[in-house]
C-alpha cells in the first residue's frame, strides 16, 4: 500500500498547473484538522498539490468524505471537489479562499448541436447554479477547469461545504424559477421541464465528446 501511495504521489507531482489556477494561493498542509490529516497520511503536502491528487483521482464514496456525498450523488462533483478544497483552505487558517455559489445562465454558444437543442426547446440558455473557489474577486474550479466562470455570474452567496446538498438544491429551484419569471416562460415552463432539457443537452454533449475528442463536460 505505502509502495502504491508514493507511486501516486509522483504521478500527481508531474501534472501540469495552469497558469490560471497559480492565481490561487499555495499553502503547507499542517493542520491536525482531520481533512488536513488525511492528504498528510497520503503524502501531500501542500494545496497544489492536493489539487493535482483531485485531478486523477475521484472522492471516495465514504469515510473520511461522506460529508460530501449529497453533493456527488446529485451529479455536482464539481461542487463537491471546491467544497472539500474550501474546508481544507479554512482548516489551515487561509480564510481568504472562500467558497460561493454562483448563479449565471449556460448558452453552450460553443455547440451547435445543444444550440439546436434549445432552439428546438424555445428557450434561450438552461439557468445554474454551482459552487466556486473564491479568491480576490476570481471565481476557480481547478480540479476540473482552473479559472472560473466564461459565463457571466448573476450572482453569489458564500456558503460552507455543509450546504452543497440539500440547500444548494433549494437554492437552484429558487433561481430557476425566478429565472422563469423574469424571462416570461413562467406560463409554459418549470423547474422541472428545465431539468428535463438539461438532462437532454448533457446527452447531447456527452455523444459530441464521444466523437470529436472535446473534454467531457462537468455537470
Amino acid at each position: 500500500m505505502q509502495l502504491f501511495l508514493s507511486i501516486m504521489y509522483l504521478i500527481t507531482e508531474q501534472l501540469p498547473i495552469s497558469s490560471e489556477m497559480k492565481r490561487l494561493p499555495n499553502f503547507s498542509i499542517i493542520a491536525r484538522s482531520p481533512i488536513s490529516s488525511w492528504f498528510r497520511e497520503q503524502g501531500i503536502q501542500d494545496f497544489y498539490s492536493v489539487i493535482r491528487h483531485l485531478k486523477t483521482m475521484p472522492l471516495p464514496q465514504s469515510g473520511m468524505f461522506g460529508c460530501f456525498l449529497p453533493a456527488i450523488k446529485e451529479g455536482k462533483s464539481n461542487s463537491a471537489h471546491n467544497a472539500l478544497l474550501s474546508v481544507l483552505a479554512r482548516e489551515n487558517q487561509r480564510s481568504e479562499i472562500k467558497l460561493a455559489l454562483c448563479t449565471y445562465t449556460e448558452s453552450y454558444s460553443d455547440s451547435p448541436l445543444v444550440r439546436c437543442v434549445l432552439q428546438e426547446h424555445n428557450l434561450p440558455a438552461i439557468p445554474e447554479v454551482d459552487c466556486y473557489l473564491k479568491y480576490q474577486d476570481d471565481f476557480y474550479s481547478p480540479v476540473n477547469s482552473g479559472l472560473g466562470k466564461t459565463q457571466p455570474i448573476i450572482s453569489e452567496i458564500e456558503i460552507n461545504h455543509q450546504q452543497v446538498g440539500s440547500f444548494m438544491k433549494r437554492y437552484h429551484r429558487h433561481f430557476v424559477n425566478h429565472w422563469l419569471q423574469l424571462e416570461k416562460l413562467h406560463h409554459t415552463w418549470t423547474f422541472e421541464g428545465i431539468k428535463r432539457v438539461k438532462e437532454e443537452c448533457l446527452k447531447v454533449l456527452e455523444k459530441e465528446s464521444w466523437h470529436t475528442n472535446r473534454p467531457p463536460f462537468q455537470a
